[in-house]
């Protein structure tokens, strides 16, 4: 099994006054895992096959309201 981590990109301060939930994955597919931050549970595509993928656990990120 491959894990890839992605990089975070920085957010402005209008992105921290919303919600966001780190969201996993695992392609079942190639095995590929990787996690991810969003405003909700929202599928994403595989960083090695492209397949689209639905988060196994999306978790609200503490600290961080509307």
């Amino acid at each position: 099994m491959k894990t890839i981590n992605q990089p975070r990109v920085g957010t402005t301060s209008a992105e921290n006054s919303t919600v966001r939930y780190l969201n996993q994955y695992r392609c079942p597919y190639c095995q590929t895992e990787w996690e991810d931050i969003w405003d909700c549970g929202c599928n994403d595509r595989c960083p090695d096959c492209n397949k689209e993928i639905e988060p196994y656990e999306s978790a609200l990120i503490e600290g961080e309201s509307v």
